[in-house]
């Protein structure tokens, strides 16, 4: 069984493809999509929370897929800078990185910001191994360690 990966950037969009066999004879191909922000958009099924204490909101836009789940977060209400990763835990505890990112020191998704793009939310898109209903809840944690939001799946 043979696995081809082709990564394209192209101006502000990227697109990952990947093609793989099966035993059975079927092609499962994922295509790219423009932005997070589209991506989003495009997907129904979602998870939403607060936590009170940070103050961070994240919404969770979820996806099967033959080979997973996909997911689309928004998250709101971030300081920065820091680096930050979604975690999906399955219903087992395994824990998996769906994608990680570096929030601007600006922040993402503050309503009182002085600036537009500090009051934008941010988009990011990933996936997992799990599907959908092996994964219990999602996480977005710090890379020390901190968690600032946790959603149901």
């Amino acid at each position: 069984m043979g696995t081809a990966a082709a990564l394209i950037v192209g101006g502000p969009f990227a697109a990952v493809a990947t093609t793989g066999g099966g035993d059975d004879g079927r092609t499962t191909e994922a295509r790219g999509s423009g932005t997070a922000r589209e991506a989003f958009g495009g997907l129904t099924d979602r998870v939403s929370a607060t936590d009170p204490g940070t103050q961070v909101s994240a919404t969770v836009a979820l996806e099967e897929k033959a080979w997973g789940t996909r997911a689309v977060l928004e998250l709101k209400n971030v300081k920065g800078p820091e680096k930050r990763a979604l975690i999906a835990v399955g219903k087992n505890g395994e824990r998996e990185t769906l994608t990680s990112w570096s929030v601007p020191a600006r922040g993402c998704g503050i309503p009182d910001a002085t600036t537009a793009k500090a009051r934008e939310p941010l988009y990011v898109d990933g996936g997992a191994a799990l599907t959908p209903n092996q994964i219990d809840h999602f996480e977005v944690m710090t890379f020390d360690g901190k968690r600032l939001v946790e959603t149901d799946a």
